[in-house]
């Protein structure tokens, strides 16, 4: 599922400014109806959400994210085209589409991401040794497109193929900095292309909001010379999902993933802890090597009307090989939040505030569940 652009801002300007426009918004969707699940199965939706925020690296910024739903008969999960559009005072902007198409009786998907986007990030350095204080500010100009395919092959078990191309150009980096000097694979202008296949289990009761079932998926990505990559490398991908109701209204979802590289590997490739999605309290990308491993628990419950909360648990490590992993510290994030349902199909949106054992309370601002 494509994100909302997400606002994590550890200031807390973003995420107050996030919420004061959505305030404007909640009162008309207030005056609906609550959703209504059994019109799902036929069924038309579509949201459209704007976003103010500023951090240092962008200066102001408004964003604006939207998606258009369709739940067809026969068919158990609904198809989805969902876009978003960020630009900065600074110049800055990201945008970004993908489509999905599910065919009757989840015979199978087809799926299609494009972005591109000239954008600042921070590089913190590789492995468990990065330090805080020594990161480099960036900027580069990305174009990215990937493919999937997937055809069950009995109830529940479906495989398929992906394929995946990106470019980069960095534009701009710290004096003095790895980066600038071009010790890190990945800090100039390349492209990647890689393409492997994928397995999924899959018994869910919905698409966006599961509330009952497993999601089992691995994928296995190759980027050759071959096929025009600029690198060869290799990634294994495994991620295992569980929800099990909670009397009350309640569901707990469960998550373990696991990354696992090799060969000569981009850095905005490797696997990383932070983000609003694994182990969130961490910044995207504070720590990144070539394997890693996470478990994530939440606890989610419906209050009243479309109004729902959150509480989470994270742990995760990193490592440059899977043997190292066990002897790897491990990194813990909390936190919690509150849910606004907008659809029928159950897409929310998801306002957290997490912790982890360094650095402030970040905030998370975007649409849908971490997983």
């Amino acid at each position: 599922m494509l994100r909302a652009p997400s606002t994590h801002a550890r200031s807390g300007y973003a995420f107050a400014a996030t919420l004061w426009i959505a305030s404007a918004l909640v009162p008309m969707v207030l005056a609906a109806a609550p959703p209504d699940t059994a019109k799902a199965l036929d069924s038309t939706s579509m949201i459209v959400f704007p976003i103010a925020f500023y951090a240092p690296e962008t200066k102001l910024g408004g964003a604006i994210a939207g998606g258009f739903y369709k739940h067809f008969p026969e068919r158990e999960r609904p198809s989805s085209l969902e876009t978003q559009v960020l630009y900065t005072q600074r110049n800055q902007y990201s945008l970004s589409l993908h489509v999905s198409h599910w065919l009757e009786h989840l015979a199978g998907y087809l799926t299609l991401g494009l972005s591109m986007g000239e954008f600042p990030d921070q590089f913190y350095g590789v492995g468990n040794s990065a330090k805080a204080g020594d990161v480099e500010r960036f900027s580069a100009r990305s174009f990215s497109a990937e493919a999937e395919a997937n055809k069950e092959i009995v109830k529940g078990l479906r495989a398929g193929g992906i394929v995946g191309w990106a470019h980069q150009t960095m534009l701009e980096t710290d004096s003095g900095g790895m980066l600038r000097s071009g010790a890190v694979t990945g800090s100039g202008t390349w492209t990647a292309l890689r393409a492997g296949p994928k397995v999924e289990w899959d018994t869910r009761n919905a698409t966006y909001y599961p509330t009952t079932g497993e999601f089992v998926t691995a994928t296995l990505g190759m980027a050759s010379k071959i096929i025009g990559s600029d690198f060869e490398f290799g990634n294994l991908v495994l991620d295992a999902r569980k929800y099990v109701p909670v009397p009350g209204n309640g569901v707990l979802a469960l998550q373990g993933t696991a990354t696992a590289m090799w060969g000569d590997i981009p850095f905005p490739f490797l696997a990383r802890i932070g983000g609003s999605e694994i182990l969130r309290g961490y910044y995207q990308g504070r720590y990144r090597d070539r394997d890693l491993a996470c478990l994530q628990s939440e606890y989610r419950v419906h209050i009243w009307r479309r109004l729902g909360a959150a509480g989470f648990a994270s742990a995760g490590m990193i490592a440059e090989d899977p043997g190292s992993l066990a002897e790897a510290p491990v990194r813990y994030g909390y936190g919690g939040g509150l849910r606004y349902r907008l659809n029928d199909e159950g897409i929310n949106l998801r306002a957290d505030i997490a912790f982890a054992a360094e650095g402030d309370p970040a905030f998370y601002v975007t649409f849908g569940e971490a997983y």
